[in-house]
């Protein structure tokens, strides 16, 4: 990007006497600069016409933190006073350098314990919003990788149809098939229930250990609203207790023994604890949750392997035991 990231920095921002100290590429790019008025990371995200556009995650996040949730940092605004700007082809964001401890001890139940009350007082807040995030977040248009849970199984036979099933053997096949029919027949009943709590919130969707900042070990930061949406708050809970004890990001290495401990914890921190013990309920958004990642077709075997671990997971005869 040669030195666009100086002028963003700028014009846009007004910061002066700057330094590149480095830049890490990922999907975004992030440039960890110094300057004048102190250390910040610029980051340059490409745009995506399938996803709500870069101001709805910010949007969400002020809510949160007009709710009272504390581990939510709203980035710098513009000089023009926006949290984002776009560049013609991306969008630019510029938070504050906060630093964090190297390498959490993610095995440790203190922790996760902390993972999930964090996450159930981010969707105690995040119940209180508006119709217009709620229409955003229900917009037909998004890409099937970003739609709420109960839209993504009324959408699945059409994203099955791009599968590749021709990956899996025969008795792999017969067991994708049963799991999405059982997501696909009982998502009504899911969304009633759902409602009937009023389950409905603001949902982070990446929830796991990489997106949350640790400093002197306390959860200081959740980061990484990209792809935050309104959603009912058991598909994180499902999503975000299988991310302990092996990969992240949904794949069979996890802990099994750590995920119940993370429901546990977070069952004992809710304000809306009712639906989540009812037979089958955490299990669809589990699977769910999965096939999310499964049907894009990256990592096919390693997921049909943790679609059968959780499938097995008899979890109503140990959460609480």
């Amino acid at each position: 990007m040669d030195n666009r990231w100086n002028d963003i920095a700028t014009a846009v921002y007004g910061l002066t006497n700057l330094r590149l100290i480095e830049s890490r590429a990922h999907f975004s790019t992030h440039f960890f600069i110094e300057s004048s008025q102190g250390q910040f990371v610029l980051s340059c995200s490409p745009f995506q016409a399938d996803r709500m556009v870069k101001s709805y995650q910010f949007q969400l996040m002020e809510v949160l933190k007009n709710n009272g949730f504390r581990q939510v940092s709203l980035p710098i605004q513009t000089l023009d006073g926006r949290y984002c700007y776009w560049g013609g082809e991306d969008w630019w964001v510029l938070s504050p350098y906060m630093p964090s401890d190297e390498h959490p001890p993610w095995d440790s139940r203190d922790l996760i314990t902390a993972a999930a009350q964090t996450l159930a007082a981010l969707h105690s807040a995040g119940r209180k919003y508006g119709d217009e995030l709620r229409a955003e977040s229900a917009r037909e248009d998004l890409g099937w990788y970003y739609v709420p849970s109960t839209r993504w199984a009324e959408l699945s036979p059409k994203i099955a149809g791009a599968f590749h099933w021709n990956e899996l053997s025969e008795d792999d096949t017969a067991f994708l098939q049963s799991q999405l029919h059982f997501i696909q027949s009982n998502a009504p009943a899911i969304k009633s229930l759902c409602d009937e709590w009023g389950m409905l919130s603001i949902t982070h969707q990446d929830y796991r250990p990489a997106n949350l900042r640790i400093w002197e070990s306390k959860i200081a930061t959740v980061w990484d609203f990209d792809m935050a949406v309104i959603d009912y708050s058991l598909y994180d809970v499902a999503f975000a207790s299988l991310q302990f004890g092996g990969r992240e990001c949904l794949f069979p290495e996890v802990s099994l023994d750590l995920a119940k401990h993370f429901v546990e914890a977070y069952i004992a921190a809710t304000d809306k604890p009712e639906p989540i013990g009812k037979d089958g309920v955490l299990r669809w958004f589990l699977t769910v949750a999965v096939l999310r990642r499964l049907l894009l077709n990256y990592h096919i075997p390693e997921r049909m392997e943790l679609l059968r671990k959780i499938a097995g997971w008899d979890w109503l005869d140990c959460i609480g035991a």
